[in-house]
């Protein structure tokens, strides 16, 4: 058997750390060993407990998260950093990737997604937040690769039912990513997702 991947999380708020921590323990193939409130702790917690990949808040307001990520990216170049945030203006998450960031997510994805979001980057996916909109507040979430794979499935013309029975999901399921899908684009029905996702090189 594979030895779990390594998780190690960093964010200030003690209630998150334990959200996150809550949806990774189910999955045996997933084992957090360091759980930070701070970039200092985690940089420290490192030296000890070497992780694959990282979750992290880049701005908390001890003011070390970013100095933090630029550490781990240098220190630990074989190590996959992926960032949880609700800050999203087009400026930072420029210079997040020019760092060298491998992911950003809104901290509002659905918890159960985080598993199949950390196998997808760290297989050399990319998760990222649109900045379609422009604004300040800015960034839609990012669509987990279940909603991609409905979202493609969509594009080449498949109803519901048809998708849920290719992902061996129920058609409600497949109806509920939709939804998520919809609000996350800012798209009001199912060609102008599929046309938004296309135009942003979401899916093919």
């Amino acid at each position: 058997m594979m030895a779990a991947l390594k998780v190690a999380i960093a964010d200030e708020y003690p209630t998150f750390r334990l959200g996150l921590e809550t949806a990774l323990a189910d999955d045996p193939d997933l084992e957090v060993v360091v759980n930070a409130g701070n970039g200092h702790d985690l940089l420290e917690a490192l030296e000890g407990k070497p992780a694959d990949v990282v979750l992290i808040e880049p701005w908390m307001r001890a003011g070390d998260g970013l100095s933090a990520v630029s550490e781990v990216l240098s220190r630990y170049p074989d190590m996959t950093v992926i960032v949880l945030s609700r800050v999203w203006d087009g400026q930072r998450v420029q210079h997040l990737q020019e760092m060298g960031v491998h992911g950003y997510l809104d901290k509002r994805t659905e918890p159960r997604d985080l598993p199949s979001v950390i196998r997808h980057v760290m297989a050399g996916g990319m998760v990222a937040p649109s900045t379609a909109d422009g604004s300040d507040r800015g960034m839609r979430e990012a669509l987990s690769p279940r909603e991609l794979e409905v979202l493609a499935l969509v594009a080449d013309g498949f109803s519901n039912k048809e998708i849920g029975e290719r992902l061996f999901v129920t058609e409600q399921t497949v109806k509920f990513h939709l939804a998520n899908v919809f609000r996350k684009l800012g798209a009001r029905n199912r060609t102008e997702a599929a046309r938004s996702a296309m135009h942003k090189g979401l899916i093919g």
